[in-house]
């Protein structure tokens, strides 16, 4: 089943914010269009395009793709005492892992040591948001990710990426959008 939260919409007294309203509005007619057109792992029908070079980080990539770094989907594989969870934010964002804990209700998160994304089959630069195995696992989504119309991830290769909205990482089995960046 799919989980869809969005922490941070509430006013002091109660209320929402009407851009909140809106936004949430939007993202829940996305997700119950999406929870009915359930694909599997959707990378492995999306068109892969190639770079001239590798590259592992995220300002790498925007720049070899002339786009924007808030385009680029930053993927980052958590380890936590529930397991491994996988956190979404555009390129030029930093992660509040305070906020991911109060999100999942746990006292620990930490970014998967490379050793553990070797257990999976991944390594820095190769963590796709659109493929197995990340795509198994629960997905936690910074909402500014949803203000672009296209993002852009690696596919799985440190030279392949692809392009897609953002509104399909709402296709995975467990999704919660929410605030998990530092503020700046």
């Amino acid at each position: 089943m799919t989980t869809l939260t969005t922490n941070g919409a509430v006013k002091p007294d109660g209320s929402k914010r009407p851009d909140a309203v809106l936004r949430e509005a939007a993202l829940t007619v996305a997700l119950h269009a999406s929870v009915e057109r359930r694909i599997p792992a959707p990378g492995s029908t999306m068109v892969a395009f190639g770079l001239l070079k590798p590259v592992v980080s995220c300002g790498q990539a925007a720049e070899a793709k002339g786009i924007p770094l808030a385009n680029e989907l930053k993927s980052l594989v958590l380890a936590t005492q529930k397991g491994f969870v996988v956190l979404h934010l555009p390129g030029d964002g930093a992660a509040c892992l305070r906020r991911v804990k109060g999100a999942l209700e746990i006292r620990e998160a930490c970014l998967a040591a490379p050793e553990q994304l070797a257990s999976f089959g991944l390594r820095p630069g190769t963590v796709c948001a659109v493929k197995d195995p990340v795509w198994s696992l629960p997905h936690l989504i910074s909402r500014r990710v949803f203000q672009r119309d296209l993002v852009s991830t690696n596919d799985g290769t440190l030279q392949g990426y692809y392009r897609f909205q953002p509104a399909v990482l709402l296709t995975a089995a467990s999704v919660v959008v929410g605030d998990f960046e530092r503020a700046s």
